[in-house]
C-alpha cells in the first residue's frame, strides 16, 4: 500500500503504539487520533487510508489499548488544544541527540530552541512546517497553511540547548521551505549512521542474550539427563532387590510348608500303612477328621478292618475317624 502523502509515517508509527484515542470533532470534518505524543488531523480520506486497516474500525469516536478497540465518550479537550495552538515557525538544524530511547533533531527560531523525536517527526510530510510557542510547549504542525498535527517536544541539556543555537546562528541564509529541506536531508545520513549503529549494538546484545540463554539451557538439559540416568539405574537396583526378596519369600514360604507339623489325617492315614491304588477322600474337620478308603484289594480291606475301619455302604467305602 502507498504512503499517505500528508502523512507518510504515520501507518507505521500507529500500528506499534499501545494505546489511541479517537475523535471526531462536531462538524465531521476532522478525525482526531493521538498517542499522547503525537496527534493528527485527519480527513476522512486520510483515515480510511492509514487507521482503518490498522484498527478495522470505522470514523467514530474510540479507544484503542494494545489492538483492542472499544467505544469512547468525544474528547472536545483534544479538538480545543489543537486549535489553540500558535508559536512561531522554528527550523531543523543538523544536531541530533541520543537520549537513550529515541533520537532528537533540534529545530530552532530567533527565540526558541527545541527538539522532537525523529520518528514522530517522521510521520508528517516532510513540507510541513512547525510552529512552537516555547521549548516546552506542544507544537502545532502546518502544512499549506492548514493545521495538520501536533508535536510534543523532548527536554535537552542545556549542552545541546547550546548545540542548536549555535548550529542556528552560524547559518546567515534566510529560513524558507528550501534551506530547512536542505538541512533535513544534510543530516540524513548522519540520522542513518546512529541508528544503524544503534540497531548493531541492539542485535549483538540480543545474540549475546540468545547464547547465553542457549548455555544455560543446554547446561540444565544434561543435568537433568544425568539425574534420569541415575534415576534408572536405582529404579533397575531397586527391581533386582525386589525380585530377590520375591523369589527367597517363595523359598522361605515352600520351606514353612514342608516343615509343617501333619494333620490329624495325615497321621490316620500314615498309621494304616501301605494303601497302593486306594482312593483316599477326607471329610470333616481339621481337629477331628473322616477318612474314606475305597479299594478293590481284598488285603487292604482286611488291614482296614483289623484298624477298625467300618464300612459304608452308600459311599461303598470303609471309613475312620480320628
Amino acid at each position: 500500500m502507498a504512503k499517505n502523502v500528508k502523512f507518510p509515517g504515520a501507518a507505521q508509527y500507529f500500528k506499534r503504539a499501545e494505546r489511541v484515542i479517537c475523535t471526531v470533532d462536531q462538524d465531521g470534518h476532522r478525525i482526531i487520533v493521538t498517542d499522547g505524543y503525537i496527534l493528527l488531523a485527519l480527513s476522512e480520506a486520510d483515515y480510511n487510508d492509514i487507521m482503518l486497516p490498522i484498527f478495522k474500525t470505522p470514523v467514530s469516536d474510540w479507544t484503542a489499548q494494545k489492538g483492542e478497540v472499544a467505544p469512547s465518550a468525544p474528547s472536545k479537550q483534544m479538538i480545543k488544544m489543537l486549535d489553540d495552538l500558535d508559536g512561531e515557525r522554528v527550523a531543523p538544524t543538523s544536531i541530533i541527540i541520543d537520549t537513550g530511547r529515541v533520537l532528537c533533531r533540534g529545530y530552532c527560531n530567533d527565540s526558541t530552541v527545541t527538539f522532537f523525536d525523529e520518528k514522530l517527526r517522521d510521520c508528517f510530510s516532510e513540507s510541513a512546517a512547525i510552529y512552537s510557542a516555547g521549548m516546552y510547549k506542544p507544537a502545532a504542525v502546518m502544512l499549506d497553511d492548514i493545521k495538520i498535527g501536533l508535536l510534543l517536544p523532548i527536554r535537552a541539556e542545556e549542552k545541546a540547548v547550546a548545540a542548536v543555537r549555535a548550529a542556528y546562528m552560524a547559518s546567515s541564509e534566510p529560513l524558507d521551505d528550501k534551506k530547512a529541506a536542505s538541512m533535513k536531508a544534510a543530516a540524513e545520513y548522519k540520522k542513518m549512521a546512529i541508528e544503524a549503529k544503534n540497531n548493531a549494538a541492539e542485535e549483538k546484545a540480543r545474540a549475546d542474550q540468545l547464547m547465553d540463554a542457549a548455555a544455560e539451557l543446554r547446561e540444565k538439559l544434561q543435568a537433568q539427563a544425568a539425574e534420569l540416568e541415575s534415576l534408572r539405574a536405582e529404579l533397575a537396583k531397586k527391581d533386582a532387590e525386589r525380585a530377590e526378596l520375591e523369589r527367597k519369600a517363595a523359598e522361605d514360604i515352600k520351606a514353612a510348608e514342608s516343615k509343617a507339623p501333619a494333620t490329624k489325617a495325615d497321621q490316620l492315614i500314615k498309621s494304616l500303612g501301605e494303601l497302593n491304588g486306594a482312593k483316599i477322600t477326607v471329610r470333616g474337620t481339621e481337629d477331628a477328621p473322616t477318612v474314606y478308603i475305597q479299594s478293590d484289594s481284598s488285603s487292604i480291606n482286611r488291614k482296614l478292618r483289623a484298624a477298625g475301619a467300618r464300612y459304608d455302604s452308600r459311599r461303598k467305602a470303609y471309613y475312620i475317624a480320628a
